[in-house]
């Protein structure tokens, strides 16, 4: 096992990320959880700039099927192109704040996460034992 900062730096975080994770399953992700983690990912994308130091990151795992991880990442874009009306530039710099990951890792980076988000309207049930057990 990786310790932490080994896996920080496989994963090109920053050793001082500051991580929220997604627990849920991606299926879970209504566009309402999806808006509420876009305003998440855009207050994040400000904190840095200002603070010109990127460390703020939202992380969600990812499925079995390779399909589903691209299209949630395709999902979150194409909403960023719709309120941001195209803006490329500021969707990349969102964007960067955001990570999908193999769930391999899944225990090592819910320890040193700062906040679980569970996916809503439907909720987590398994990932609340999940998230409270690291």
């Amino acid at each position: 096992m990786k310790t932490n900062n080994e896996l920080l730096r496989h994963l090109e975080l920053p050793l001082d990320a500051r991580i929220v994770i997604v627990p849920g399953r991606q299926f879970k992700m209504h566009p309402m959880f999806l808006r509420a983690l876009l305003s998440l990912l855009a207050h994040f994308q400000l904190i840095d700039k200002v603070e010109k130091n990127p460390k703020h990151f939202v992380i969600i795992f990812t499925e079995s099927m390779p399909d589903y991880n691209r299209i949630i990442v395709e999902q979150i874009e194409n909403m960023l192109l719709e309120i941001l009306q195209g803006d490329s530039e500021r969707i990349q710099s969102i964007m960067r704040h955001f990570r999908v990951i193999g769930y391999m890792h899944y225990f090592q980076i819910a320890m040193i996460s700062r906040a679980a988000l569970d996916t809503f309207p439907y909720g987590g049930e398994n990932s609340h034992n999940i998230e409270l057990s690291a």
